[in-house]
């Protein structure tokens, strides 16, 4: 991963390494998974989306933003199982 997004200045060389880093610490801690959606995310927000929505790549782009949150939304409603959402502070009076 170095190699491949060598910078020439010294920020950007910084930048590169961090970047490294936090992958490989998110690889290792959490799993191939996140690291993908990590890898992903850090694509989609390293290209900034359109402020106008009459491009004809706004479409595009709104996807690659949406699929990331669906994952997040998907994933939390998976780790709560057969929990409510809300916990038991609805169902309490």
């Amino acid at each position: 991963m170095l190699v491949l997004n060598a910078q020439t200045t010294a920020l950007d060389f910084t930048l590169t390494i961090l970047f490294v880093l936090v992958f490989l610490a998110v690889l290792v801690r959490v799993g191939l998974v996140a690291a993908a959606a990590f890898f992903f995310v850090l694509l989609t927000l390293g290209t900034s989306p359109p402020l106008i929505f009459d491009q004809w790549y706004a479409g595009r782009a709104m996807i690659a933003l949406l699929a990331p949150l669906a994952l997040l939304f998907w994933g939390f409603y998976v780790s709560l199982g057969s929990q409510p959402v809300f916990g038991s502070a609805i169902n309490e009076e």
